[in-house]
C-alpha cells in the first residue's frame, strides 16, 4: 500500500485532476494520499527500520536542510509546519522504494505521467480540451499551456515534457527488443511536438543539454567525444531553428529577459546584505516599469533560494543536487535493469538542475520526490556492499577459528579457491581476498567511466531472502 500511495500521488501531482475534474476541483486530495502512504510505511511487515533512516548522505543533507530552513525563518513554528509536508514526500519516496523493482516501476510511472501531460496538452489543440486551456494558450500568443496549477504557463509545460524524451529512450528503447523500440516512436513524436508548441526557449535549451548529457552518461570516452562533436555542430544548428530561439541573439531588447535580470539583481542585493536571506518563501521581486509596480518572478530556483535562505541555504540546496549526481556517477550496477534505473534518475536530475536556472521550482514536490528516489537507490547499493563485507568477515572468522595453525593471510585465497565457500558471483566485482571498492569501478560491472557488462537479475520483492550478494551493486 505504501508503494501504491506513492504512485497515486505521483499521478495526482502531474495530472492534477483536482484542478479540472468535476467533483474534485478545489478539494484537497494530496494530504489524504500522503497520510495513507506514511501510515502504510509503519504498518507494513518490516515497517520503517531505524538504522535505514540515515544510511545515505542525502538523508543527512535533507535533515540539515530542513533544520536550516526552520532555524533561519522569522516564524520558525509556522515554517516548521509549512515545510514538513515537502520533507515528508522525501521520506515516503526514500522508504517506499526499497527494491530495484519498485524503483524501476516508479520511474516508468514518472515517464507515463509526463506522457499523459503531453497528451492532454496536445489534445487541447485538436478540440479535446479537458482543462479549459484554450483561452490561456491564446493569451500566451498561441504558445501551448494547460489550465492547471503546475502547468499554467508554456515554460512550465515545456520544461516538464522535454525531460520525457530521454526517459522514454531509457524505458522503452535502450537495450530493449525491436517491438519495444517501435512502440516508443509515437511517444517521442508526442513529447517532441508538445514541447515544440510551447515555444519555450528555456525548455529547448534544457532539453538539448539533458539529451546530450544522457547520451554521454556511462558511455566510453570515444563515443562521448563523438556525441559532443555532433551536438556542437549539427545539434546547435538544429536547435536555433526552433521557434523563438533567434530571439536569444537580441537579449537586451527582450522585455522578459530584462525583467528577469532586474529581479535577479534585487535577489543578489538581498543575498549580499542578509547572510540568511529573508526567510523561506519570503522574497518577492517588485519592479517599477513606466510608473507602475509589477511583481516579477525570479524565474530561477537558485536565485530564489539565494534570496530566501542566503548563501548557506543555497549551498545546502545545491549540495543535495551534488550528492545525487555524485551517487549516480559513482554507482556500479550489476544488472541491466539496475543500470536503467541509474540512467533514468540521472536524466531527471540533470534536467531539473539545468531547468532550475530558468524556472522557479525550488520548493516544488518533484525536487523532494527525486531526491528520495536517488537516496533509496544509493542506500540499496550501500546495503548490498555492507552485506558482502559482513559475509566475508564472518566466513574468514569461521575459517580462522577452525584452522588456528594456518597463517591468517592465506584465508582470502582459500575462500575463493574453494567452490564450497565462494561468496561472490562472477559479476560481483570481488576476487581473491579483495573487498569491493566504494569508489573505483568493480570488475565486470558498469561505471560512469566505462562500458557496461552483466545481465543478472534479482528478486524485486524487498522481503524475499537474499542469495548472497548476487544482483547487488557496489558504490
Amino acid at each position: 500500500m505504501d508503494f501504491f500511495s506513492l504512485i497515486l500521488f505521483l499521478f495526482v501531482y502531474f495530472i492534477r485532476p483536482q484542478d479540472w475534474v468535476p467533483g474534485l476541483i478545489g478539494r484537497s486530495v494530496v494530504n489524504p494520499i500522503m497520510g495513507l502512504a506514511i501510515v502504510s510505511l509503519f504498518v507494513r511487515p518490516r515497517g520503517v527500520e531505524p538504522h535505514d533512516l540515515l544510511r545515505a548522505p542525502l538523508d543527512w543533507m535533507m535533515v540539515i536542510y530542513y533544520a536550516y530552513i526552520v532555524y533561519t525563518s522569522p516564524d520558525s513554528i509556522g515554517t516548521l509546519k509549512a515545510a514538513l509536508p515537502m520533507f515528508a514526500f522525501y521520506f515516503v519516496a526514500r522508504q517506499a522504494l526499497n527494491s530495484y523493482g519498485r524503483m524501476r516501476r516508479y520511474l516508468y510511472c514518472w515517464t507515463g505521467a509526463i506522457c499523459g501531460v503531453a497528451l492532454m496538452a496536445v489534445s487541447a489543440t485538436a478540440g479535446l480540451d479537458l482543462t479549459g486551456a484554450t483561452e490561456m494558450t491564446e493569451a500566451f500568443g498561441g504558445r501551448l499551456t494547460l489550465n492547471t496549477w503546475l502547468f499554467n504557463n508554456p515554460n512550465a509545460l515545456g520544461h516538464t515534457v522535454i525531460v520525457g524524451l530521454p526517459l522514454v529512450y531509457f524505458a522503452l528503447f535502450w537495450r530493449r527488443p525491436l517491438i519495444s523500440k517501435f512502440a516508443s516512436l509515437p511517444l517521442f513524436l508526442l513529447l517532441g511536438y508538445c514541447a515544440y508548441l510551447t515555444a519555450s526557449k528555456g525548455a529547448f535549451l534544457a532539453g538539448f543539454a539533458t539529451i546530450c548529457a544522457s547520451m554521454i552518461f556511462g558511455r566510453p570516452k570515444v563515443v562521448q567525444l563523438i556525441i559532443i562533436l555532433l551536438a556542437l555542430t549539427i545539434g546547435t544548428t538544429l536547435l536555433f531553428q526552433l521557434p523563438r530561439m533567434k530571439v536569444l541573439n537580441a537579449t537586451r531588447s527582450d522585455e522578459g529577459i530584462v525583467g528577469r535580470l532586474l529581479a535577479w539583481e534585487m535577489a543578489r542585493t538581498v543575498s549580499r546584505t542578509s547572510t540568511y536571506g529573508e526567510g523561506w518563501k519570503q522574497f518577492h521581486a517588485v519592479i517599477s516599469w513606466e510608473g507602475a509596480q509589477y511583481s516579477k518572478a525570479t524565474h530561477s530556483s537558485y536565485v530564489k533560494v539565494g534570496a530566501d535562505l542566503g548563501y548557506p541555504g543555497l549551498l545546502l540546496y545545491t549540495g543535495i543536487l551534488y550528492c545525487g549526481l555524485r551517487a549516480l556517477f559513482q554507482a556500479n550496477t550489476a544488472a541491466t535493469e539496475q543500470e536503467r534505473v541509474r540512467r533514468m534518475l540521472f536524466a531527471i536530475l540533470f534536467a531539473y538542475a539545468v531547468s532550475s536556472w530558468m524556472i522557479d521550482r525550488a520548493y516544488h514536490t518533484e525536487y523532494f520526490l527525486l531526491a528520495g528516489a536517488i537516496a533509496a537507490f544509493h542506500a540499496r547499493l550501500l546495503r548490498g556492499t555492507a552485506q558482502v563485507l559482513e559475509e566475508v568477515e564472518e566466513r574468514q572468522a569461521e575459517e580462522i577459528a577452525s584452522h588456528p595453525d594456518v597463517p591468517v593471510g592465506i584465508f582470502g585465497t582459500m575462500l575463493t579457491e574453494s567452490s564450497e565457500v565462494s561468496l561472490f558471483p562472477a559479476t560481483s566485482g570481488v576476487s581473491a581476498g579483495h573487498y569491493p571498492s566504494l569508489s573505483a569501478p568493480a570488475t565486470g560491472v558498469a561505471s560512469s567511466r566505462g562500458g557496461y557488462q552483466g545481465e543478472s537479475e534479482e528478486d524485486d520483492s524487498p522481503d524475499s531472502p537474499r542469495k548472497g550478494a548476487e544482483g547487488e551493486g557496489v558504490i
